[in-house]
């Protein structure tokens, strides 16, 4: 079959238009098989926890390439629909937080362990020393394990409002541990992550403001439904930046996180 419209795009993959409610993620190398076969596998797996997420269908060849076909989402984001209407704010910060909360009650089995991932990601983090990645290992062994599904990156950009209701997207970094880990890791991206250089100056003074706010009404609306606090969330708080280093983050961003993490560490209170 051939391919459709390309719909978007990122460093391993390509996303293109297959039949007319289907998408094929399009890797660009053979080189990166593994990878390919690691996301099919999780994708089954996160289909079967029985969760709002996108059908997948298989694996084709394309022009010597390979790709994973899954079910097309047709809906704005979370993040786009809250650019159009940011009057809307408290009501999808709830929604969010109430998907997010729906998606930690589910059992995580079949999914790769949470702190493991974590703790790979720390260890080849370029921008830690070897003393500073054993002082964050040390405290996130101390972490209790859980056994619930995590998405590992759960961010408005990654929630899509069908006409059937929210979808929760792109599982590759799907996880099974603690829930209120995954809800940390969000808080972090909400309060640290950098938006494109190139979105025009109103636009990304305007979405600053509409993410702090959306963070702090999240966060609330998730704390009400789970029972946890705020100390919970923040427990996770070092690892999680330590591992997000290893990302691709730069500019402010690093600084920041990279700021936290040592912090933390010489305070000898790696609670933020």
């Amino acid at each position: 079959m051939a391919l459709g419209p390309r719909i978007g795009q990122g460093k391993t993959a390509e996303v293109f238009q297959w039949e007319h409610n289907k998408i094929i993620k399009l890797f660009r190398s053979r080189k990166l098989d593994a990878l390919l076969e690691a996301e099919w596998k999780l994708s089954r797996t996160v289909q079967e926890l029985k969760l709002a997420v996108p059908a997948v269908y298989g694996i084709e060849a394309v022009d010597g390439k390979k790709g994973i076909v899954y079910e097309r989402i047709d809906g704005p984001t979370l993040t786009r629909q809250l650019s159009k209407k940011p009057w809307q704010l408290n009501k999808l910060a709830r929604l969010m937080a109430s998907q997010h909360f729906e998606l930690g009650c589910r059992s995580g089995a079949g999914l790769p362990p949470q702190k493991q991932l974590l703790e790979y990601n720390i260890t080849h983090a370029p921008q830690l020393t070897e003393g500073q990645k054993a002082a964050v290992i040390r405290y996130l062994r101390q972490l209790s394990d859980g056994g619930q599904a995590c998405h590992g990156d759960f961010h408005p950009d990654n929630v899509m409002l069908s006409s059937k209701g929210p979808v929760i997207i792109d599982w590759t970094t799907g996880s099974c541990g603690q829930p209120i880990a995954d809800v940390a890791r969000t808080v972090l991206i909400l309060e640290y992550a950098e938006l494109p250089a190139s979105m025009p100056r109103l636009i990304r003074t305007l979405l600053t403001v509409l993410r702090r706010k959306l963070k702090q009404e999240y966060t609330s609306a998730y704390l009400a439904l789970s029972g946890h606090s705020l100390e919970d969330i923040r427990m996770w708080t070092l690892p999680l930046a330590a591992a997000r280093l290893i990302e691709g983050v730069t500019g402010e961003e690093e600084r920041r996180l990279l700021r936290l993490v040592q912090e933390r560490i010489s305070s000898g209170q790696p609670v933020v």
